[in-house]
C-alpha cells in the first residue's frame, strides 16, 4: 500500500487534459506546455498512461483522470477503501480470466482428441509420444530425472530446464505431470496436454494463469523407486 501511495502522489502532480466525451468516441484537447517544468510533467504523465496501457489493456483513462481530479477538488480515498477496491477489481479479473481460459482449454482438447497419435487417458490427460524408449515405466512414487518446457496455448514458454536434467518426485508434481510421466519409460519424449482440473485449476500460479491448459515437452531421462 505504501508504494501505491507514492505512486499516486506522484500522479497527482502530473498536468490536466482535458476530456470531453459523447456516446460514441471522445475527444482531447491538446495541452500546450509554457514552462520546462509544465513539458516535464505533461512528458511525465504521457509516458505513465503508455506504460499502464501496455500492461493493462482495460485501463479506463477517463476515470483514472476523475480519480485524480477528485484528489485536486480536496477528497481523499482512504487506504483502506482502496485496500477494498484493489481486492475487488483483481478478484472480478481473475474470475473472468479463469472462465475465458478453461473455455479455451476444453476447446481445445475436444479437438486436440481426434489428431493422430493423441492418446486419451480416463483422467481426460492428452498425450503424444514423439520418441518411444524401453523398460519399466515409474509408479507414483518415483523419483524422476527429466528435461522439459512448459508453455501455454499461446506457445509462450512458463517454464523449461532447458538443456539441463532436474529431478522431482512424482508425488510432488501436478497430477497431471505425474500421470504423464508415468506413461513413460527411460529415452520417451512425448507431448502432453494437462486439462486445468489436472494441473494449477482455479488457484493458478505466480506464472500460471488459473484454469491454464498445460503443454508439456518432456523427456524421461532416468528414473528410481522409493
Amino acid at each position: 500500500m505504501k508504494k501505491l501511495m507514492i505512486v499516486l502522489f506522484c500522479i497527482l502532480s502530473v498536468c490536466f487534459v482535458s476530456c470531453s466525451k459523447n456516446q460514441n468516441n471522445s475527444t482531447v484537447t491538446e495541452f500546450k506546455a509554457e514552462t520546462a517544468r509544465q513539458e516535464y510533467y505533461y512528458a511525465m504523465g504521457n509516458n505513465f498512461a503508455k506504460a499502464y496501457t501496455e500492461n493493462y489493456e482495460d485501463m479506463d483513462l477517463d476515470a483514472f483522470i476523475a480519480g485524480i481530479q477528485y484528489y485536486k477538488d480536496g477528497n481523499v480515498v482512504s487506504d483502506a477503501e482502496i485496500d477494498a477496491i484493489v481486492n475487488r477489481y483483481y478478484t472480478e479479473k481473475l474470475e473472468q480470466m479463469a472462465v475465458n481460459n478453461l473455455a479455451a482449454a476444453e476447446a481445445f482438447l475436444a479437438e486436440n482428441t481426434k489428431k493422430d497419435g493423441v492418446i486419451t487417458t480416463n483422467s481426460g490427460l492428452q498425450y503424444k509420444v514423439l520418441v518411444q524408449g524401453s523398460g519399466n515405466t515409474p509408479s507414483k512414487n518415483a523419483n524422476v530425472n527429466v528435461i522439459y518446457t512448459l508453455t501455454d496455448l499461446n506457445g509462450k514458454v512458463i517454464g523449461t530446464s532447458g538443456e539441463n536434467t532436474v529431478s522431482f518426485d512424482l508425488e510432488n508434481v501436478v497430477a497431471g505431470f505425474a500421470e504423464a510421466v508415468m506413461q513413460m519409460n527411460a529415452g520417451s519424449k512425448i507431448t502432453a496436454w494437462i486439462h486445468p482440473d489436472l494441473g494449477y485449476g482455479k488457484q493458478g500460479s505466480p506464472t500460471v494463469e488459473p484454469q491454464s491448459l498445460l503443454i508439456f515437452d518432456i523427456e524421461l531421462v532416468s528414473f528410481t523407486e522409493e
